[in-house]
């Protein structure tokens, strides 16, 4: 049976519009009944999708009949263009995707179609496009195969483009192949033109796995002596995974007949052979690329060989042009890089590119140097060196990518908002409870008190690029107070957390990397405070918990991969204070006060783009100095005014991989902190409202609110 899809009509413009030379008054009654006809009526489908997995079997949605040039028991669809095909079953004859055939002057396309091919067994061709065209014009563009599993008998083609006295055309066309075997050749476009030209252009071909026995062109144009020209440029093979080729030669392009090249003609330029992470067979031959890209896989070893050439190995264009230099210029190695992963190549490690019985031409760069990278952690400088036997490349350089260091600027910003969440307690942990549990005067240990501190803002911090952090902190506990002569103890236990999104921003010499992530954590601690009578006090507290962060880069690896964390990591902090409440006069009191605070955040193991990144554990130490003047507006209401410094002496976010240290940044620095805030008692309920402006190494503006009721 046939499956088809719908087709929207279209009635403006210059097309078919029956409701065209009518009166006004007419068209007014023409137009309503036209665009209802349309609506209801079953028009052709713009593409097919069809499914094949055998003649009965659940799923198939299609039956097997002979191609138009008399093929028998083949599978294809009626339409042109966008369609789907996929075989998981035996076909006798021929698979397209899409078939445009006419043996007049008609021209033929077909593009945007693709085919899958996962299981059985296909006894003759498949193409992804197919397009022929007596005397006119011929056109396969932007078609695909892709072969996963199964047995195909004979060649396939990404695209096919035939014109008996037209220009043939094949473009864009692609053929991917995973898994399965291939008895005969694998053409990425190709051509066949006895009219003024045949051209296949910018088609690709990745080989990932599977068996070809076959030949492997990028592009092929058949010219045969009728006088017409033909170019196969632009077209790009790939080689990566554990495929079988040992029978395979491998051309960029070819234009000729058969095995026959075609003199003076171009099947070199704009060609590329990526050698990507391959740990396959050997090939026949390697022929007609411009360019050759190679990137080693992580198991690459000192004397290991990426790629055996049992033949030629061609590295200009005279395979192709026999009588003139124009499109027998020397090749071009363009990158040489190694998968992220495994173990890292040292300065002094050799490795073979590619190794060949016989060298045609020398690439232009084949005895120069050429940095590489890999993953995104460790950049390389590789001396490259070419002979009679093969193309080598030895490590002459290995260090960090400075750009790496955007990954430790994530950990920056969670090692930033740990420390904002120990300011949550400190600030305001520690006076909520205070507030909460002062309506206890008498001595022994009173009843629990609840308290709460909110807190939220958002900062900028100089990390030697820099971090700007939004976020909120949450904290709520419950606290006891000791009242006994000339002294008072408050003792408190609580639970904390928060959650604040962060933007990363690095400048370095080849450009600016962005970041942004988020960080929450969940966690608690104790606090404690005692005052004397004579106005000193003193206060500690500790907490743990969770830090949670994730982070993204525009970082990426060689292929475009964004390089991108999560990690989990225990925190930790503590604090210690004194100070001296000087009461000025009934009113009003100046404290004057300074602490020491530690956090950490452990460290941790991550993958970010294949590299494996470790984190140091990071820790902060600060000191602060401040003083707060409060003033008694009346027995429930007193605003309060304050300033501090505070240095941070550590602060850096450590990390690496492959034994190289990232750039480090820091929040070490010096900091001022302006505040003013309002607090309320009424009864058993206190309440504080209040703000804080920073500058310096870090500057912002946080806001909080801490509640308190005595039960």
């Amino acid at each position: 049976m046939h499956k088809s899809g719908t087709k929207i009509a279209y009635l403006g413009g210059g097309g078919y519009f029956p409701c065209r030379g009518l009166s006004d008054s007419l068209r007014s009654i023409c137009l309503p009944w036209l665009a209802l006809g349309v609506f209801l009526l079953p028009l052709p489908a713009f593409s097919q999708d069809i499914v094949w997995n055998g003649p009965g079997n659940p799923g198939t949605t299609w039956v097997l009949r002979p191609t138009p040039t008399g093929i028998a028991n083949s599978l294809f669809p009626d339409l042109t263009s966008g369609n789907t095909v996929t075989v998981n079953g035996d076909v006798g004859g021929d698979v397209y995707g899409g078939q445009d055939y006419h043996t007049d002057a008609t021209a033929a396309m077909v593009e945007r179609n693709a085919v899958t091919v996962s299981g059985g067994t296909i006894g003759y061709r498949v193409y992804g496009g197919y397009a022929w065209s007596g005397s006119g014009n011929a056109a396969a563009t932007g078609n695909t195969v892709t072969v996963s599993g199964g047995t195909i008998d004979y060649r396939v083609y990404g695209g096919y483009a035939r014109s008996s006295s037209g220009s043939a055309a094949a473009t864009g066309n692609a053929v991917t192949v995973s898994g399965g075997t291939i008895d005969y050749n694998v053409y990425g476009g190709y051509v066949d033109s006895d009219g003024t030209s045949g051209d296949a252009l910018n088609n690709r071909i990745v080989i990932g796995g599977g068996t070809v026995f076959g030949n492997i062109y990028g592009g092929y144009s058949l010219v045969d002596g009728y006088g017409e020209t033909g170019t196969a440029i632009g077209n790009a093979v790939t080689l990566s995974g554990s495929p079988d080729l040992t029978a395979s030669s491998l051309y960029g392009g070819f234009v000729g007949e058969i095995d026959t090249p075609e003199p003076d003609t171009n099947s070199f330029t704009g060609n590329t052979l990526k050698v990507w992470d391959y740990t396959g067979s050997s090939v026949v031959s390697v022929r007609n690329f411009q360019y050759y890209d190679f990137v080693l896989p992580a198991s690459m070893h000192d004397g290991g060989v990426l790629l055996d050439v049992t033949g030629d190995a061609y590295f200009n264009g005279s395979a192709q042009d026999s009588t003139s230099s124009t499109y027998g210029d020397d090749s071009f190695i363009t990158g040489v890089n190694i998968m992220a992963g495994g173990a890292a190549l040292s300065a002094g490690d050799k490795v073979t590119l590619m190794e060949y019985a016989t060298r045609y031409g020398v690439a232009i760069n084949g005895n120069d140097s050429i940095r590489g990278r890999k993953g995104v952690s460790l950049l390389y400088d590789f001396q490259l060196s070419q002979d009679a036997v093969a193309l080598t490349a030895e490590v002459v350089g290995v260090r960090a990518n400075p750009e790496a260091k955007s990954l430790s600027e994530g950990r920056a910003a969670s090692l930033a908002f740990v420390r904002q969440g120990q300011d949550h307690v400190v600030r305001n942990g520690v006076a909520a409870a205070e507030a909460a549990a002062s309506g206890h005067v008498g001595a022994g240990w009173s009843g629990p008190s609840f308290f709460a501190g909110l807190a939220g803002g958002r900062f900028r911090h100089q990390t030697g690029s820099r971090v700007d952090i939004g976020g909120a902190s949450l904290l709520a506990g419950l606290a006891w107070r000791n009242g006994g002569p000339g002294r008072s103890l408050l003792l408190g236990i609580f639970f904390d957390a928060g959650y604040a999104d962060y933007d990363t921003h690095n400048a370095f010499a080849s450009g600016a990397v962005r970041g942004d992530g988020d960080s929450r954590y969940f966690g608690g601690g104790l606090l404690a405070r005692h005052d004397w009578q004579n106005g000193f006090h003193a206060e500690a507290s500790a907490r743990a918990g969770v830090m949670k962060n994730r982070f993204a880069s525009d970082l990426t690896d060689m292929f475009g991969n964004r390089a991108r964390y999560d990690v989990s990591s225990a925190y930790f902090g503590a604090h210690a204070g004194a100070g001296y409440q000087w009461r000025l006069n009934d009113r009003a009191v100046l404290d004057l006060s300074g602490e020491y605070l530690w956090s950490r955040q452990n460290g941790g193991s991550v993958v970010a783009a294949g590299d494996p990144v470790r984190f140091e554990p990071d820790d902060s130490r600060r000191l602060r100095a401040g003083a707060r003047l409060a003033y008694a507006l009346n027995d429930s209401v007193s605003p309060y005014a304050g300033a501090a410094f505070e240095y941070e002496f550590d602060g850096r976010a450590r990390a690496g991989a492959y034994g190289y240290n990232y750039g480090v940044p820091s929040l070490k620095g010096g900091s001022g902190v302006g505040e003013i805030g309002l607090t309320v008692r009424r009864g058993r309920f206190t309440a504080d409202l209040g703000a804080q402006g920073h500058i310096g190494r870090r500057t912002g503006v946080t806001g909080g609110l801490r509640v308190g009721w005595v039960f």
